[in-house]
């Protein structure tokens, strides 16, 4: 994985590293290989919104939850 990497935890608050729009690195964290705890999303450099014509999108900004385009990632239960 490529920058630095941060934790978010909070699964039932949309934000933009949880949308399918949102370019960067990330995959899913889980607890003893069963409970899905979190997603690790790439920090630095910033994330992107391809629906938003790829302007820097923070991993959690919350926008998300207000934002036109928001689709959950698709490999989110």
């Amino acid at each position: 994985m490529a920058g630095r990497m941060a934790l978010w935890t909070n699964l039932d608050r949309p934000v933009c590293c949880m949308c399918e729009y949102w370019i960067g690195e990330r995959e899913l964290q889980f607890i003893g290989g069963v409970k899905l705890n979190g997603i690790i999303a790439q920090v630095i450099p910033q994330g992107k919104c391809q629906a938003k014509n790829n302007c820097l999108s923070g991993f959690s900004n919350p926008c998300a939850v207000s934002c036109f385009a928001y689709k959950k990632w698709h490999k989110l239960p």
